[in-house]
């Protein structure tokens, strides 16, 4: 990143570095026009998916012409060593600041920042989740994660049992509003289960050696995913993900 003049601008420019076959990082290099677009800022940059798009994105945060407010979300398709045209996450994007876009696999959910929506103060996080190649109703993360201060680069551990967050809200070691001062917080996640208990409904004896099938559903009732397990013992605990429909 580099200040523009006098001003108190910031522009950025994402580059990338190859893992080696002998587990060193190769040199690196600045990715093309298609993401650092010259003259405006590149940053905040994460992999992910997006509705009709095959194989990986890469989401990252622009003030190039095109966007709804200060700076957009943005994704470009990743084709190996090459990116294709950056296109605007209209679907996501406000008319304030959307920023720090992370892209949740497991979940296949899109948390990010913005003050272009209701917020308890400053930014707020939100998410959106892909389902049926197009994303869900966008949903405010709530009180608490969020706080009355600014709320930014929420991330999640692969296992979805702890999340991280910057934020310069009470409790941080600088208490200025301006965007230069935050402190990492982290969350511990409770992620529910279901747990499935097989017995005879005549004589109330346990079940064992039994098929047990839990079916994550759709907002229209179609089935999405079933998961099928054969459970030796009486009762089986299936992990769920928040959000959805089981």
């Amino acid at each position: 990143c580099s200040f523009v003049g006098k001003t108190v601008n910031i522009n950025c420019e994402i580059y990338r570095r190859t893992l080696q076959s002998d587990s060193t990082w190769g040199p690196a290099y600045k990715l093309p026009a298609q993401v650092n677009l010259p003259e405006y800022t590149a940053t905040e940059p994460c992999v992910g998916r997006a509705p009709g798009v095959e194989g990986d994105v890469l989401y990252f945060v622009s003030d190039r012409p095109g966007s709804k407010g200060e700076r957009d979300i943005w994704y470009s398709k990743i084709n190996q060593d090459s990116f294709e045209t950056a296109v605007n996450l209209t679907d996501i994007n406000t008319t304030g600041d959307d920023v720090t876009p992370f892209f949740h696999y497991p979940a296949s959910t899109l948390y990010f920042s913005t003050t272009g929506m209701r917020s308890l103060g400053g930014f707020d996080i939100y998410k959106a989740m892909l389902r049926n190649n197009q994303w869900t109703e966008i949903g405010n993360m709530g009180a608490v994660l969020n706080s009355g201060a600014n709320d930014v680069y929420y991330t999640m551990t692969p296992d979805s049992k702890m999340a991280f967050l910057s934020s310069n809200r009470n409790g941080a070691q600088n208490l200025s509003e301006e965007a230069c001062c935050y402190d990492i917080f982290k969350a511990d996640l409770v992620r529910p289960e279901m747990v499935a208990i097989t017995f005879n409904k005549t004589t109330g004896d346990s079940l064992f050696q039994t098929s047990m099938r839990l079916i994550e559903l759709n907002d229209d009732g179609t089935v999405a995913e079933e998961i099928k397990v054969n459970v030796p013992g009486s009762h089986f605990a299936f992990p769920l993900q928040p959000g959805k429909k089981y």
